[in-house]
């Protein structure tokens, strides 16, 4: 209303000023979602580093010789790449942050495939250390058990809040 009457004669300024009002709410709207995108996009580009880095990680570690995981990583890694390429330039990551529409989509349900390999692999290992302790080949004494590990761990969380105790079995060389 202030500007309306201090350009009441003048109605060309006002209809300036007025544009000029919006333009600016225009370019703070736009900087707060700039602002946003950068945001989600650094956050996007953790998350596609960090699940192509996982793939890698149970190639290198579970499969190390098998030609299918190595290809099966890098295919990951290059749909993950992709995906990300292909959100930022088509939809934003705005877009994504507050519809999830985009290619990234794609991109978070591969996520979820690979930590269901990281698990299938862990309890392939953990089946393969059952058995071979069942046969005999491993000493028992050098195999962790999870009793001792969860008393490890529960004495370093209250060790950290000032309470210690030891028992003769926690306090061996690992």
């Amino acid at each position: 209303k202030i500007m309306d009457r201090l350009t009441r004669d003048y109605p060309d300024a006002g209809a300036l000023a007025k544009g000029a009002r919006f333009r600016l709410a225009a370019q703070q709207l736009q900087a707060k979602n700039f602002a946003e995108a950068q945001r989600l996009y650094r956050e996007a580009l953790a998350g596609a580093t960090g699940m192509s880095c996982l793939a890698l990680f149970n190639q290198r570690v579970f499969r190390p010789t098998a030609s299918w995981a190595a290809a099966l990583a890098t295919v990951i890694g290059v749909i993950l790449a992709s995906a990300f390429v292909a959100q930022t330039a088509l939809v934003g990551w705005v877009d994504f942050a507050h519809h999830e529409r985009g290619p990234w989509l794609f991109g978070t349900w591969l996520g979820v495939g690979i930590y269901a390999w990281s698990n299938a692999e862990a309890w392939r290992q953990q089946r393969m250390l059952a058995r071979r302790r069942a046969l005999g080949l491993v000493d028992p004494r050098e195999q962790p058990h999870p009793v001792v590990e969860g008393l490890e761990l529960a004495d370093q969380l209250l060790a950290e809040r000032g309470v210690v105790f030891h028992h003769p079995d926690l306090d061996r060389v690992v």
